[in-house]
């Protein structure tokens, strides 16, 4: 009882439920959640991430970046850091202001987060393609017949 009560609270305060957790959450999504924690013993260890951040939070030195691209779903019931400091580290490429959702965006909102990920990625993913195209690829041919064809004529007497 005591671990269904704490997840509750958990799910009421770090959520965009406006106090009924029920309106953010089905019941069958919580006892999941709660049945998941209880069966596995697993409670201690999903706590471990928060614990060691709040003891030793990510610092960089002046001017380090992290390259690879970065996009940000931030809900409005979630803690999220300024704008400005993400910026100066991360190489930010899509920052979206979400119209709801908690901490627990993926369960509140699922659609909303599902589409702003392939946002995020539409953009690269045709870069990527674009770049990797074999340069004798017909437009008929996929990558696949293409690779084949090649290592064909490569043994071909």
């Amino acid at each position: 009882m005591g671990l269904a009560a704490w997840i509750v609270e958990k799910l009421r305060g770090w959520s965009d439920c406006g106090g009924s957790v029920e309106r953010a959450f089905t019941l069958d999504a919580i006892l999941t959640i709660v049945s998941t924690y209880w069966f596995t013993g697993t409670i201690g260890s999903s706590m471990r991430f928060y614990r060691e951040n709040r003891l030793r939070p990510n610092q960089f030195a002046p001017g380090e970046r992290v390259l690879p691209p970065l996009g940000v779903a931030a809900f409005p019931r979630d803690t999220m850091p300024p704008r400005a400091w993400v910026e100066r580290v991360f190489d930010v490429t899509r920052w979206t202001d979400m119209p709801r959702g908690g901490h627990f965006g993926a369960m509140e909102a699922p659609d909303l987060l599902s589409e702003e990920i392939r946002a995020f990625f539409r953009p690269l993913r045709k870069e990527r393609k674009e770049q990797s195209r074999p340069p004798s690829l017909t437009s008929r041919e996929t990558p696949a017949a293409w690779s084949l064809r090649r290592t064909s004529a490569r043994r071909s007497p």
